[in-house]
């Protein structure tokens, strides 16, 4: 389950169910995140998303979430990244906003988890 966050408050869910090859891929690109790749967002998608408060992303319709989990379905289901790009980048741009913020939280997660502060 991904959390959107905004100012010090959790603000949505939104479940992410990946198995088999699905778990690999996103692994994968969560290897790439934590080495500074984002081989899905062009930069200008990345910069849009984060331009934008993560309180006005994070304050979402359950009928947005339901759109990001099919976005998420679609984009996991499709077998090479050229279409996972193109797919991402017709998406309506707060939904690929959604996305973006949380593909960042997956890797912040994933760094916190297997480099923990050391004091």
């Amino acid at each position: 389950m991904l959390i959107l966050y905004g100012r010090n408050k959790k603000m949505n869910s939104i479940f992410i169910e990946t198995r088999g090859e699905h778990f690999i891929w996103m692994q994968y690109l969560i290897e790439l995140g934590l080495r500074g790749s984002h081989p899905l967002f062009e930069p200008e998608e990345i910069r849009s998303a984060f331009r934008r408060d993560i309180s006005e992303l994070a304050d979402i319709a359950p009928k947005t979430i339901s759109e990001v989990n099919v976005a998420i379905k679609n984009i996991l289901q499709a077998h090479d990244i050229e279409t996972q790009k193109n797919l991402i980048h017709d998406l309506e741009p707060n939904i690929r906003d959604i996305l973006v913020r949380l593909y960042f939280q997956m890797i912040d997660k994933n760094f916190i988890d297997t480099d923990p502060i050391k004091h």
